[in-house]
């Protein structure tokens, strides 16, 4: 705060600050104390304080909602300008670890450190900042150093962000790409010299507006051709949810997040005049294919339905592992899910080829084939869940 009173003296026009309810930690400083603390001070800001604080009062009541995803950081951290971590990614690169089993952040950070040295030392903001988060989990769950990826990179898979950006898709950094790195990381593919918007070809709204009619969305409005363009793979995520869930919004926000605790009780409503009070009663156990029955109470009425838990049968005794050494057995990079299978048993398949796409906490992955010959076996479909360096397909040398 300091800071910000003494750069508004020294004549600075604009600061970022934030609600004081979310504010601190890794978040910008309390706007509502930097109006104060400029109390009597020419420059301190246009501020209607208790229209301000009455805002507060309804974000302080709605953060303990998401707790679940809060960062447990309750002082400052300094160090992250030592690692040159953005504060807003501190955060989301938390959640991803853990999703991953990484319990230890400050190893995140560490690598986090030395991923960034190795790039170039970025400028990190939301895309690029991804880019060495991305590429730090990556080496964390592969056990890879620096100098390993130098080394035998070249037989490595790397997230698909981290090939996009050194291939130029977010632009050339002001100091150039680390020209021997890049060569590893795209496997000798030729990378663009221009800005990304001069070779992609411009967006025709209308052949969008068309797919997605004939995939279900009869009247495409403009929010909605925009999600398809920017966000595609999101986008039809979301589509597919909706599908599946119905309009999720409805639900409360702790219901959302945490779901129904048995006896518990909540109010939907779908449209106006139809509300649905559904309590759950009962969790059945799960069976050897792990599913469970639930049982309702809808508006008086019992109603049970199956579901699978995805807890239950995936042990790690039950899943077969790639040997890392051998490469006709083809892993998995790391833990996350199967989003596309891209070869059969039977297939021929060349060094280089693509076999499997993987997605960990939105972190794409292209899984290549190390040698040629005829693939014998694919063990995992579209949408399996894997573990990292579980065996995904056998490939016989030709």
């Amino acid at each position: 705060m300091a800071t910000y009173v003494a750069a508004a003296k020294a004549g600075v026009d604009v600061v970022d600050v934030a609600q004081s309810a979310v504010a601190g930690t890794t978040s910008q400083p309390s706007m509502e104390s930097l109006y104060y603390a400029l109390a009597g001070n020419e420059r301190q800001p246009d501020l209607n304080i208790q229209h301000a604080e009455l805002i507060d009062d309804y974000f302080r009541d709605v953060r303990p909602y998401y707790n679940n995803f809060a960062n447990r950081v309750t002082g400052p951290l300094t160090r992250v300008y030592q690692v040159e971590m953005p504060g807003g990614q501190y955060s989301n690169l938390q959640q991803q670890a853990k999703s991953m089993g990484i319990d230890d952040f400050n190893t995140v950070m560490d690598m986090y450190e030395q991923v960034n040295d190795m790039f170039g030392d970025l400028i990190k903001v939301t895309p690029s900042s991804k880019v060495v988060g991305d590429m730090a989990l990556f080496m964390l769950q592969q056990h890879l150093t620096p100098d390993d990826v130098m080394e035998r990179g070249d037989h490595i898979d790397f997230p698909e962000s981290v090939v996009a950006f050194f291939r130029g898709e977010l632009g050339q950094p002001p100091f150039g790409f680390p020209k021997k790195l890049q060569q590893i990381i795209l496997h000798g593919a030729k990378p663009l010299t221009q800005r990304p918007g001069e070779v992609e070809p411009p967006a025709d709204f209308d052949k969008v507006a068309k797919q997605l009619q004939d995939e279900g969305v009869a009247h495409p409005n403009q929010q909605q051709i925009l999600s398809a363009i920017l966000y595609p793979e999101v986008y039809a995520d979301y589509r597919k949810r909706q599908a599946e869930f119905g309009p999720v919004t409805a639900l409360d926000t702790p219901v959302f997040f945490q779901g129904l605790h048995v006896g518990q009780q909540t109010a939907v409503t779908v449209a106006p005049g139809r509300t649905y009070v559904v309590r759950l009663d009962t969790i059945g156990d799960p069976d050897a294919a792990g599913l469970r029955m639930l049982y309702f109470t809808v508006n008086g009425q019992k109603r049970q339905i199956t579901v699978r838990d995805e807890a239950v049968g995936h042990s790690a005794g039950s899943v077969q592992f790639a040997d890392p050494v051998d490469k006709h057995q083809v892993a998995a990079p790391m833990g996350g899910r199967v989003l596309e299978v891209k070869v059969q048993s039977g297939d021929q398949v060349a060094e280089g080829d693509e076999l499997f796409v993987s997605e960990a906490m939105k972190m794409e992955t292209v899984v290549h084939a190390q040698v040629a010959g005829t693939v014998s076996h694919v063990y995992v479909n579209s949408g399996d869940t894997v573990a990292s360096g579980q065996l995904l397909a056998r490939i016989q040398a030709q």
